[in-house]
């Protein structure tokens, strides 16, 4: 069934969550979910809700990575000449110049919501986690979430 205590699944290609928001797994399944283009498809209470999904089918000592366009640098892609490059290459090929403006407008025509980063710990320490480390991916908010407390 996949739902070994060893193992690590990727949240967004989950058909159970796909369909309902739920994994079809029991509770402490993994020891590691993986949520790159999943948050910025839900609205904050969406994302509590889908962050204490995640808990419940975390082992103990699991964790969940989140990557999720970073709302606080999509201004400041001009800085990342090789940022703006590579993305519009691979997403936005027609677009007429390399500029910022036309990779944060892509990215953000893609998403449902952007997050900052204090609206993202929320909605984790919403699901019940309580240990966060931001790791540097620029353009990308990248949080790796723990829960340092029992289940209820």
């Amino acid at each position: 069934d996949g739902c070994g205590v060893s193992s690590e699944v990727s949240l967004g290609s989950d058909p159970g969550f796909r369909l309902h928001g739920r994994l079809e797994c029991p509770d402490g399944a993994y020891l590691k979910i993986r949520a790159e283009g999943v948050w910025e498809k839900l609205l904050p209470g969406e994302a509590a809700k889908a962050a204490s999904e995640c808990r419940r089918v975390l082992a103990e000592g699991g964790v969940l990575e989140v990557v999720t366009p970073d709302l606080g640098l999509l201004g400041r892609l001009d800085e990342r000449p090789e940022f703006v490059r590579e993305h519009l290459d691979w997403n936005m090929p027609s677009a007429p110049i390399y500029a910022g403006a036309y990779a944060a407008n892509d990215l953000i025509s893609r998403c449902r919501f952007v997050y900052d980063e204090g609206l993202l710990l929320e909605t984790l320490a919403e699901g019940g986690f309580s240990k966060f480390r931001r790791e540097e991916r620029f353009g990308w908010l990248v949080v790796k979430a723990w829960s340092t407390t029992k289940k209820p």
